[in-house]
């Protein structure tokens, strides 16, 4: 989904942030944070970094003119400072934190300046989708099994040994015709060499009695 956000306002908040910081650290070579060097004026930006972060977040219930207001005076401010130290930091020289507050108020100009030529920037946010795609496969392929051929069977050695034997009797399966009987063996061929057993010789009949 779209959203549309504007650079500007992005811009002064970040300004604005940048200068509340700059008040937690060291002015002046003498030592002394931005809290402890100005009496008032420490308040005063702090006020204005929290009016740069309202304008920024609710530009309709702030005048027209605080949006280029509020950096003007945080600059001004500061470069008073710069060229007019307070009397708590002596002599030293500007430090870190009075340069981070002036550059804080030339962002914070800045980002007052993009606000009003409603420069924006448009970021697409898309939701992640939790389904996870899984790319299609097609199970018919030549290294698969062919659909049309039926399971395959494990075959035993040992029966693959074996020769089928017709089944016979009551065992045979119903409506199954009865096998053909294996021709009986032929004699076999009587060998003339073979040496043939011998015969009883029968008595002769006595001859009939003569008259």
């Amino acid at each position: 989904m779209p959203r549309r956000i504007d650079l500007g306002r992005a811009v002064l908040v970040a300004g604005a942030a940048l200068l509340f910081i700059s008040l937690f650290l060291r002015w002046y070579d003498t030592g002394p944070t931005g809290w402890q060097v100005f009496e008032t004026l420490d308040l005063v930006l702090a006020g204005l970094a929290a009016a740069g972060v309202a304008v920024a977040l609710r530009p309709d219930a702030a005048p027209r003119w605080a949006a280029w207001g509020v950096p003007g005076a945080a600059i001004v401010i500061v470069l008073v400072q710069l060229v007019d130290a307070p009397p708590a930091a002596g002599d030293g020289d500007p430090a870190t934190g009075a340069w981070l507050a002036l550059g804080a108020g030339l962002v914070m100009a800045c980002g007052a300046v993009l606000s009003l030529a409603t420069i924006s920037i448009t970021v697409q946010v898309r939701p992640e989708d939790p389904r996870r795609r899984v790319p299609a496969v097609d199970r018919r392929d030549a290294g698969g099994p062919d659909p049309g051929a039926g399971p395959d069977v494990a075959v035993d050695p040992a029966d693959a040994l074996v020769p089928d034997v017709p089944r016979r009797g009551r065992f045979l399966p119903r409506g199954a015709a009865a096998p053909e009987p294996a021709p009986a063996p032929e004699p076999a061929a009587e060998d003339p060499q073979r040496t043939q057993p011998l015969a009883a010789l029968e008595d002769p009949a006595p001859d009939a009695e003569r008259p």
